[in-house]
């Protein structure tokens, strides 16, 4: 009797004929002697034993960034806690459905807020599970039992859903969504961490899902999910989470000169996308501009570029670096230009007319104060003397009294249509232009505008602490005008600024360690740098 075999290999065509594969690539011999054509091979089956080399790095970065954190510093195994009933996290799903995704998309809903995670927590434990303590830290702060501000200790239910969506991610098996539900949980995370202003462990799940969507090419998600971490992203390099310290600038600027700015922009919607591309190549520049050692010290004076507006101190260092940044900048700020025009002629405004920006929807103000903001930056960012800034004065005003409006309204009817009680944003456009203001703005009636709009803000947009914010703010304005008055011998007017030497031009805020560091030039920029520190807890409200 002839022997008959079960082919379990070799390619498609041979497996059908029953006949032995040689198993030769791309096409077996077997085949092409015969004159066949060979249909080429089944992928092979997953091992049981032993995960993909992409999903086991994957894991790594979960327990990494997630686990080892989280059951080290958050785990409360001194309090037991019942585990929560299936209608308390169907409360949680709803409530992130009405109050926090809105608040979280901010004027430009986010279809990964609004669509995709609600959609997800449905047949994903950990999402759910994160979604529930993401939620129930918002409704204490809505409620006001949260502390604004601090680092406060973390609720039991909170706690309980927070470990358990770690649990979940472990215990996960490898499938097609994998990558989308680990970047979810991290987004979770990061936000929830913001909430208790808790800096550290925030950023590092931003950076790893940063890493996980970036190499992740395929899936509806993973554009909405890039845009909500690269916002992040940008917005963090100010609090000096800056990833791109051996970057040159050419590959800082880079996406700013891929980014397709037309004529006119298709929509509103089109024109933030672009503006998020811009904003963050601009604050990864600044950052590294700000901090590069380009300049010199000759003869002990520290000599810097300052010539387009004070004149000449000096020969400078010409550096092949130096050229590159000022290259660089010079197409930052005709990018910045091409997106100016194309969003007027999109939103119709005229930037000259305050009246047409009154009259401009909520997304075209929210878009100016970004873009203003931005382009101060991008125009005084090598300029050292801080009387630089008060040539922008119509600038930091449009900032104002677009971010005036935008309060107003939002406290009206709230984001998207919906009642948004002030608790807490992840959209950090309008706060970060507000700091702005209110520390390199030296007009009063102006400076103190923003730091009042600033108290009003929700208390957490991302990593900002408002209110604390705000305080800062306020105390370095006192700083200057008492430093004024004591160099001058009488109150500055309202039409007068603080000469110079009277200015602080850095602040750093170590938030974790309480304290703020404060930097002026008594003596201008040839002088020594003064700095001295105080403790935030000490700064009046």
């Amino acid at each position: 009797m002839t022997a008959t075999f079960k082919v379990r290999t070799g390619c498609k065509t041979c497996k059908i004929r029953k006949v032995k594969c040689d198993e030769a690539k791309p096409s077996c011999n077997r085949c092409a002697n015969t004159g066949r054509k060979c249909d080429g091979y089944d992928p092979p089956p997953p091992r049981k034993t032993q995960r993909p080399a992409s999903t086991v790095k994957k894991d790594q970065i979960v327990e990494q960034a997630v686990v080892q954190k989280a059951y080290t510093t958050r785990l409360l195994a001194s309090r037991p806690v019942l585990p929560p009933s299936v209608s308390g996290n169907l409360r949680g799903i709803d409530h992130f459905r009405e109050h926090v995704a809105p608040a979280l998309s901010g004027h430009f809903p986010n279809q990964f807020w609004t669509t995709i995670l609600p959609q997800l927590c449905h047949i994903e434990p950990a999402v759910m599970h994160g979604i529930a303590c993401l939620s129930a830290s918002h409704r204490r702060f809505i409620d006001g039992t949260q502390t604004p501000g601090a680092a406060v200790a973390v609720n039991a239910f909170e706690m309980q859903q927070y470990n358990q969506a770690i649990a979940e991610l472990r215990l996960r098996p490898s499938s097609a969504n994998r990558d989308l539900v680990m970047v979810a949980c991290c987004l979770i995370f990061t936000c929830f961490e913001c909430l208790y202003g808790n800096q550290p462990l925030a950023l590092t799940h931003l950076r790893h899902g940063m890493d996980i969507v970036k190499t992740t090419t395929t899936g509806a998600w993973v554009r909405p999910a890039f845009e909500i971490l690269q916002r992040f992203s940008s917005q963090s390099v100010l609090f000096g989470n800056f990833q791109a310290k051996k970057s040159t600038f050419v590959e800082l600027i880079q996406p700013a000169l891929d980014v397709n700015i037309p004529p006119a922009f298709e929509d509103v919607k089109a024109a933030q996308v672009s503006l998020d591309v811009l904003t963050s190549a601009v604050i990864n520049f600044v950052f590294k501009a700000r901090h590069n050692d380009w300049w010199a010290e000759t003869e002990g004076t520290l000599r810097k570029c300052t010539e387009q507006l004070h004149g000449p101190l000096g020969v400078e260092p010409v550096t092949a670096e130096k050229i590159s940044m000022e290259k660089c900048l010079d197409l930052l700020v005709q990018r910045y230009q091409a997106w100016e025009s194309a969003f007027v002629a999109t939103s119709g405004i005229d930037p000259r007319d305050m009246q047409s920006l009154y009259k401009a929807e909520l997304g075209i103000l929210d878009l100016w104060v970004r873009f203003r903001a931005g382009s101060i930056w991008v125009w005084s960012c090598l300029r050292k003397m801080e009387e630089h800034f008060d040539a922008f004065e119509s600038e930091f005003e449009q900032v104002v009294r677009c971010a005036l409006l935008l309060h107003d309204h939002q406290a009206t009817v709230g984001v998207a249509g919906k009642p948004q009680p002030a608790a807490f944003t992840f959209d950090h456009g309008i706060v970060s232009a507000l700091y702005l203001v209110a520390l390199k703005c030296r007009y009063r009636s102006i400076r103190e505008q923003a730091i009042d709009i600033m108290y009003a803000l929700p208390v957490r947009d991302g990593l900002w602490d408002t209110r604390q914010h705000a305080r800062i703010a306020r105390r370095i304005m006192n700083i200057e005008h008492s430093a004024a008055r004591d160099l001058l011998g009488r109150e500055l007017d309202a039409d007068s600024l603080p000469p110079e030497s009277c200015r602080v031009f850095n602040a750093n805020i170590m938030g974790d360690q309480g304290y703020v560091r404060y930097f002026a030039r008594q003596e201008g920029l040839t002088g020594p740098v003064l700095t001295w520190t105080e403790e935030i807890d000490s700064i009046p409200d």
